[in-house]
Order: C-alpha cells, then structure tokens, then sequence
C-alpha cells in the first residue's frame, strides 16, 4: 500500500481484499449430549476430541445423522469423508445451511461491495458508512491496470484530482445551521457521491457454508469481474483454513489472469 499526501490522507490499494474469520458456529457438546440422552442414542465419532470440540462442520454432521438417526457411524467415517459422501454428494444443501461464518473484510472497493450485497439468502452484510468516516481515503487500484505503469499512473492522477474536488465540495457544502456530528455528515453527504467505486471500506461479512460455496462457485469464475474474483478467492482460502470439511471437494483451476477458477463437486 503507498500513501500520497493531501489535506485527506490518501492510499492506494495493489493487492487484494483482506479476509478475516472473527466468528463461525460453535458445537455444544453438551447440549447435544443432552439430546442423545434425551432420545435414548449413543454418539460414535472417529473425530479426535479437540477436532470435535472446535471444528464448525460438527454442526452440519450432527444435522445429517439426524435426519437419517444414524448417529452409531457403522462405517467408521471422519466428519469430512461422511459430509462429501452422505450430504454433499447427494446434495443435501440444507444441512450445511447450519453452519455460519463472520467475517472481517478490508479494503474492499464500494463497487464490489455493491454487486456483492446481490447474494441475500444465508448472508449477512455491515459496511463501514462513507457518511461518517474519510479520515483515510483508500482507493483500490484495478487488478488489470497494476502491471501497467503508464495505465496505474493515469488512474492515481485521477483520483487525486477527485479527492481535492471533493475536498472543495465539502467546504462549499458547509452550512451555519449545521453544529457538531450533524455539520460533519451534511458536509460529507454532499460531496461523496463524487467519489468513485474503487473507493475502499471495511466491513463485516456472514454467510452460512451453502452460500459461501454457492458464492465462490460464481464469483471465482474466469469470466467474472476481476476485482469480485480476487474478493471472492480470498474468502474461499479464509473459510477452507477455518473449516475445510466444507471445501474438500473443492477443485482449483488457473486461467490465464487473476486467481483461480474454484468449482465444487457437489452439493
């Protein structure tokens, strides 16, 4: 990241989105021993304890052997290898609907926020507002143009020649009615419209596991837009290290620009 200096202070983005697991389903081991109890069933796992005691997808596998009561594991299977072949191959969607992920996102372009808040079921969105913060003003350098001197230069130019637009915005948009936190969101209301979409922001990002597959499924695809496929690669690495049952099926191909392609054998 390289910062210029203006009144605002100004950064410029060359890499991707950053993605950061805060938050994902945690198993309660003894609320659904309770249950077994309560239904007269014993629990047999192959899992390791601590893997049980952590892991996400304990959720999704306790979904699926209830729904078939088939919690005595006859065939010895580790939670992964009983997700691919009982609920994934057979496209049980709904049982990994049980299993949710927050995440942190930053420097995400406000454009690629926009197409990204187009997938509503099983998400969950919270952007950093623009009415209230530009302290630092971030802007993400389009993937295409990062290997173009000449292309990154024109874009840096103008985008400094918009920001001090929008800093003049903001003076002429000031108003004597207006008097401590309301004058400061008048005068940005007023004049951020004038800032592009490759204008960064944090925020926060929950999908449930059928979602998120969904979702990297599309968005990682060759002929998506760049910038969405890099967002969406980022979030697939995230969510594969935090819970990779989900994403053990996962098949990665390189295309010719950006990262790969991600496809999923089922479900």
């Amino acid at each position: 990241m390289e910062t210029l200096t203006l009144a605002a202070k100004v950064e410029f983005v060359t890499t991707p989105p950053k993605v950061f697991v805060v938050g994902s389903t945690i198993p309660n081991l003894a609320a659904f021993g309770n249950y077994l109890a309560y239904r007269g069933e014993n629990w047999t796992s192959v899992d390791d304890e601590a893997f049980n005691q952590h892991d996400p997808a304990t959720v999704s596998e306790w979904a699926g052997r209830v729904c078939y009561m088939s919690f005595s594991n006859a065939k010895s299977r580790v939670r992964e290898r009983y997700l691919q072949e009982s609920i994934l191959s057979h496209k049980h969607g709904s049982v990994i609907e049980h299993v949710s992920f927050n995440m942190l996102c930053a420097d995400v372009p406000r454009d690629i926020q926009l197409e990204f808040v187009r997938h509503r079921a099983g998400t969950g969105y919270s952007w950093e507002s623009t009415r209230f913060t530009d302290k630092h003003l971030r802007f993400v350098v389009p993937p295409r143009l990062r290997d173009n001197p000449e292309a990154e230069r024109i874009f840096r130019e103008g985008i400094l020649r918009q920001v001090e637009s929008y800093e003049a915005l903001r003076r002429l948009a000031e108003s004597e009615g207006d008097e401590g936190t309301l004058k400061r969101k008048r005068m940005k209301e007023a004049a951020r419209g004038f800032l592009p979409g490759c204008r960064a922001s944090d925020g926060m990002i929950t999908l449930n596991a059928r979602a998120a597959r969904h979702i990297i499924g599309l968005r990682t695809g060759e002929h998506a837009d760049l910038g969405i496929r890099e967002f969406a690669y980022e979030i697939y690495t995230a969510l594969k290290a935090t819970a990779p049952a989900f994403f053990a099926d996962a098949d990665e191909r390189e295309v010719p620009d950006g990262p790969p392609e991600v496809t999923f054998g089922n479900g």
